[in-house]
């Protein structure tokens, strides 16, 4: 779900449950956007029509720290494209979408060097050596000392453990700037302590972060934009099926975890 928030992931989960469907529910909490977007989710109370255009101003106004870099079009893009390219960012998964179309057009390397071109915004996106960074967004979506940021931590790890008994699985995945630190070396907020949070109520995590981060300091494994690129998506696919039949709730034999 393109721009969703865990509050959406919840009615999803419970629209399996109300169906009488007995399988194990797997969801992949992206720390920290989803605290960022679950924080955007309650500031706009019980008009849920306003989400988008809340989830947009929080994301594309400079002024703020949660400002991602790739929203803004830079002024020599200001062209005919790059406003279609804006328009279709205010509905993320029609941008999305057209990102894919896109990759089938050009191929993962066009996909980089058209996002590399758009998110290349200084001071908010730094370069280490070849790869992007965003660490004051980093930094913005994970800090605890953002009265929104924490209270979406807890209304994330509460609305879980009520779901308990739902045979919910949790799969959380740290974002570019957390995953990277090996490779990077700058100092960041961590969100790894939600994980413990997570385990400390008893609740089933799946955590394939330790792979992600030993691939990531050897390789490139994201877009500039700091989403997945095919190499992590096969990175965590693999961990997850690893760590899904070491729980037992998929058959097969344990594969080797990622070297």
């Amino acid at each position: 779900m393109s721009g969703a928030c865990p509050s959406q992931y919840w009615l999803m989960s419970d629209a399996v449950r109300r169906a009488g469907l007995n399988v194990p529910i797997v969801v992949v909490l992206f720390i920290g956007n989803d605290f960022a977007d679950e924080s955007v989710w309650a500031s706009v109370g019980s008009d849920r029509s306003r989400y988008d255009a809340a989830r947009l101003d929080y994301y594309s106004d400079p002024a703020l720290p949660s400002y991602w870099p790739c929203f803004q079009i830079r002024p020599e893009f200001d062209r005919p494209l790059a406003r279609m390219a804006y328009g279709l960012r205010r509905r993320s998964a029609l941008y999305r979408a057209s990102l894919l179309a896109l990759g089938g057009a050009y191929g993962e390397e066009g996909v980089s060097r058209f996002m590399g071109a758009e998110c290349d915004r200084a001071p908010w996106a730094e370069r280490v050596g070849d790869r992007f960074f965003f660490f004051r967004h980093h930094d913005a979506s994970v800090n605890t000392r953002d009265r929104p940021v924490a209270d979406a931590q807890a209304s994330i790890l509460d609305t879980l453990v009520q779901r308990k008994m739902h045979d919910i699985v949790i799969a959380p995945v740290l974002d570019r700037e957390e995953s990277c630190a090996g490779f990077h070396g700058r100092p960041i907020i961590p969100a790894a302590p939600f994980i413990d949070a997570l385990r400390e109520q008893g609740l089933k995590v799946l955590d394939a972060n330790p792979d992600l981060a030993g691939e990531c300091a050897q390789r490139q494994l994201f877009v500039p934009d700091g989403h997945w690129n095919t190499e992590a998506q096969d990175v965590f696919s693999r961990s997850l099926r690893r760590l899904l039949i070491q729980e037992g709730l998929l058959p097969g034999v344990v594969p080797p975890a990622a070297s």
